[in-house]
């Protein structure tokens, strides 16, 4: 264990955040679309992602430990901490991997924000229409399906 271990790591994390950026740009692509019946499928596409992320978060911050204790740091050092005392041509290396990662997880966030804003607001159209025909909301659905029916209704004089 060590720098090179650490910096397997990284490159890792950063190759799994750019499926993470791959599958939510897929996902805006699937919502401007107007294609709900992938929103799900998306969702737990990103999820199994997430889910792979958070686990290799905690083996990096095992492998940031091991080195901050060979480095003499903190135990709890974080990457930059290492960077700016390790000795080239880590310094560069890890550098690289912090940079791209700072970019990369900007990038997640911006699009992840504007995800969230297109299916608020198709969840607020959705809900007006409901209301518009007199429907149930979205949220007072019931886990009874008798209970969640549409009632016919009159539209143009047409039932």
């Amino acid at each position: 264990m060590g720098v090179n271990e650490l910096s397997t790591v990284l490159y890792k994390e950063l190759e799994l955040l750019d499926d993470l950026l791959y599958k939510l740009t897929i996902q805006e692509l699937i919502l401007e679309a107007n294609r709900p019946q992938w929103v799900d499928k998306s969702s737990q596409e990103i999820e199994k992602i997430v889910e792979d992320i958070r686990t290799l978060e905690l083996v990096r911050a095992l492998e940031i430990s091991t080195t901050s204790e060979q480095l003499g740091l903190e135990t709890m050092a974080n990457l930059e901490s290492i960077t700016q005392i390790i000795e080239e041509p880590w310094q560069s290396i890890l550098k690289s991997h912090l940079e791209a990662l700072r970019n990369v997880t900007s990038q997640i966030d911006y699009i992840s924000q504007r995800n969230k804003k297109s299916l608020q607001n198709k969840i607020g159209m959705t809900t007006q229409a409901l209301d518009w025909l007199g429907e149930t909301s979205l949220n007072n659905y019931s886990p009874n399906p008798e209970e969640n029916r549409p009632q016919p209704h009159l539209i143009n004089g047409i039932l």
